[in-house]
């Protein structure tokens, strides 16, 4: 992975553009930041749309258990947020 400062970027663009066509990735650096990555493009598979297995109102009716453990989410979100 080649990384390049943003004048030098611009200065050489089309070169930068040809190492990408190669199959090549361009971290982009703002003095010693990394911000942005230049990457191949990839076509994506295409999205399928999978029928349904069953209706709406047959899920509605299914009924579900809760847990039988007492969970304190407002203490499991503090905690976690103290962490950060």
């Amino acid at each position: 992975m080649k990384s390049v400062k943003i004048g030098q970027l611009k200065n050489k663009l089309s070169a930068y553009l040809r190492l990408v066509r190669k199959g090549a990735q361009i971290i982009v650096m703002d003095r010693e930041h990394p911000i942005a990555r230049i990457t191949p493009f990839e076509e994506k598979e295409e999205l399928r749309i999978i029928p349904a297995q069953k209706k709406f109102s047959e899920i509605k009716k299914l009924s579900f258990s809760k847990p039988k453990v007492q969970i304190d989410v407002v203490a499991l979100l503090r905690e976690d947020r103290d962490k950060r």
